[in-house]
C-alpha cells in the first residue's frame, strides 16, 4: 500500500472531507499533519514584555517559536518516508520544516488555494516542490503552476 502525508490547516471541516475522499477513493494510506495550532497564551505580563523586547532587538518571537516547535513535533511523529506528501498552504510553515518534509518523500506536491498576490511568501516555498497546483490561472501562467480548480 502506498503512503501519503497530507499537511494542511484544518478549517471548518474542509480537510476532513478531503481526507475522507482520499481514504475512500485512493490506494493510499493517509496520515495527516494539522497546521492549526492553539493560540499561544503568555504566562504573565513579564513574558509578554520579554517577547516585545526579543521581537524588536533580535527579531525572535516566542509565539513563532511555539508554532514551529508544535508543527515540528507533529512532523516528527509521522513515518520516516512517504510515497507522496501533499501540502496545502505551505506559506504557513518555514523553510526549515519544508526541508524536513522534502526529505521524507520523492514526490512533494503543493496546492495553493489562495493566490500568490495574497500570500507572497508562497514564492519562497516554490523551490521545495516537484509540482504545484493552483486554482488561479494567472498564477499558473506567471509561475508555471498546474491549474486545478477548487
Amino acid at each position: 500500500m502506498k503512503k501519503l502525508l497530507l499537511v494542511a490547516p484544518e478549517h471548518m471541516g474542509i480537510i476532513k472531507v478531503i481526507l475522507d475522499g482520499l481514504n475512500k477513493y485512493s490506494d493510499y494510506t493517509v496520515d495527516f499533519v494539522d497546521l492549526c495550532v492553539p493560540t499561544y497564551k503568555y504566562k504573565h505580563f513579564m513574558q509578554r514584555a520579554y517577547n516585545f523586547l526579543l521581537k524588536n532587538t533580535i527579531r525572535k518571537n516566542i509565539k513563532e517559536t511555539y508554532f514551529e516547535k508544535t508543527i515540528s513535533a507533529r512532523i516528527e511523529n509521522t513515518q520516516k518516508s512517504y510515497d507522496l506528501i501533499l501540502i496545502i498552504r505551505p506559506d504557513l510553515i518555514n523553510e526549515k520544516l519544508l526541508g524536513i518534509l522534502r526529505q521524507k518523500t520523492k514526490k512533494f506536491i503543493s496546492y495553493y488555494w489562495d493566490t500568490v498576490e495574497f500570500y507572497p511568501q508562497k514564492l519562497k516555498a516554490i523551490k521545495f516542490f516537484d509540482k504545484i497546483y493552483s486554482f488561479d490561472s494567472d498564477d499558473c501562467e506567471k509561475y508555471g503552476f498546474s491549474f486545478l480548480s477548487n
